[in-house]
C-alpha cells in the first residue's frame, strides 16, 4: 500500500505501440473533492502521433462517495447522485 496521498498507477497498457495506434488501458489514481479523498478509476483510450499524445479518460463516481448531497430544489430539479466525468487531454514534448 502506498503511503503517499498523490499515487497513479496503470491496468493493461500495452508494453509497445506503432505511432498514431489507439490504445485502452486504466488509470488508478486518488481523487479529492470537497476535502474526501477516494481511489477511482478512468477508462483511458489514447493515441501518440509524433510527439503529441491526445485522448480520453473516463470514469464515473457517486457524490455521496465524496460527502457531497446531490442538489435538490424543492423536489423540482433533483440532481442524480452518478456523475460521469470524462477528461479530454492533449499533451506535447516540450
Amino acid at each position: 500500500m502506498c503511503n503517499n496521498t498523490h499515487w497513479i498507477s496503470t491496468q493493461g497498457l500495452p508494453a509497445s505501440y506503432t505511432d498514431g495506434q489507439t490504445v485502452h488501458f486504466q488509470l488508478t489514481g486518488n481523487m479529492t473533492m470537497h476535502g474526501k479523498t477516494n481511489k477511482e478509476v478512468f477508462d483511458v483510450q489514447g493515441k501518440v502521433v509524433g510527439k503529441t499524445v491526445t485522448g480520453t479518460a473516463t470514469s464515473t463516481i457517486y457524490m455521496t462517495d465524496f460527502g457531497i448531497q446531490p442538489p435538490n430544489l424543492a423536489n423540482i430539479a433533483i440532481a442524480q447522485n452518478k456523475v460521469v466525468i470524462t477528461l479530454t487531454f492533449t499533451a506535447n514534448e516540450a
